[in-house]
C-alpha cells in the first residue's frame, strides 16, 4: 500500500493548540492532520492551507532520492561513505518531510539551509523513488521556474538523527533518520543522480501524483 503524507488540503481546518497525527483514509492512503484538542463551545477562527492558485506559490514536483539504492555520491556529512536508505527507513521517515523548507544556493551547487527558498507539501514512495510536492515562494525567488526550464536539476536532502547499521562498511546503510529539510541543485552534484525538480509544465509530466 502507498502512503502518500501532504498537509491539510482546503477543506479541512485547525485551531491553535492543535498538534500533528495520523489519520487514514477511506482511500487507503494515511494523511498527515491536524487533530486539535477539546476547545469546547468557544468559538476560534480556523485557517488551512489554501489549495488554489496563489500569486506567491509556485508548484514544484521533485525525486528527492532512491530508497534501497546506493547512492552515486557520498552525501554531504557522510565521511566520504556512499549511502543506501531503506525503504522500510523512508517509510517511517516521510512524515518528517512535511512543512520542511526547500534550499538552494546562488550557483544551484549544493545546500544552504539558511537560504529556504519553499517548502514540501508532499510525501511518498513511488517504485524506488522518494517523491516530494510542493511550492516555491514564486514572488521572492522568480529566478527559479527559469531555472527549472534551463538546468538539468535535480534534489538532496538534511537529515537528522542518522542510524547506521555498521559504519566500519565501505557503504554505510541508514535505517533510521529523520529528515529536516531538502535542497535543489545541479542532478550532477546530487548524491543520487536519478533525482529531478520540475515545475509541473517543464517536464513533469511523468511523474504521477498520488493520493
Amino acid at each position: 500500500m502507498t502512503r502518500t503524507f501532504h498537509l491539510l488540503p482546503e477543506s479541512e481546518t485547525f485551531t491553535r493548540g492543535a498538534h500533528f497525527g495520523l489519520a487514514p483514509s477511506v482511500a487507503g492512503v494515511n494523511e498527515l492532520k491536524m487533530r486539535s484538542p477539546d476547545m469546547g463551545t468557544a468559538p476560534s477562527k480556523s485557517l488551512a492551507m489554501q489549495t488554489q492558485r496563489h500569486p506567491n506559490r509556485l508548484l514544484f514536483h521533485g525525486v528527492l532520492l532512491l530508497v534501497d539504492v546506493e547512492s552515486d555520491v557520498a552525501p554531504h556529512h557522510a565521511q566520504g561513505h556512499r549511502v543506501i536508505l531503506t525503504s522500510a527507513a523512508a517509510e517511517e521517515a516521510l512524515p518528517s518531510l512535511i512543512g520542511m523548507a526547500v534550499s538552494c544556493k546562488a550557483d544551484w551547487d549544493g545546500h544552504d539551509p539558511r537560504l529556504k527558498i519553499g517548502v514540501i507539501t508532499a510525501a511518498w514512495i513511488a517504485g524506488n523513488r522518494l517523491m516530494v510536492e510542493g511550492h516555491i515562494y514564486e514572488l521572492d525567488f522568480p529566478e527559479v521556474e527559469g531555472a527549472a526550464a534551463t538546468l538539468d536539476l535535480g534534489m538532496s536532502f538534511d537529515i537528522f538523527n542518522v542510524g547506521i547499521e555498521d559504519v566500519r562498511r565501505k557503504v554505510w546503510t541508514l535505517d533510521r533518520l529523520t529528515f529536516t529539510g531538502a535542497a535543489i541543485l545541479l542532478r550532477k552534484d546530487a548524491a543520487f543522480r536519478g533525482t529531478s525538480f520540475t515545475i509541473p509544465g517543464e517536464g513533469s509530466a511523468n511523474i504521477q501524483r498520488l493520493s
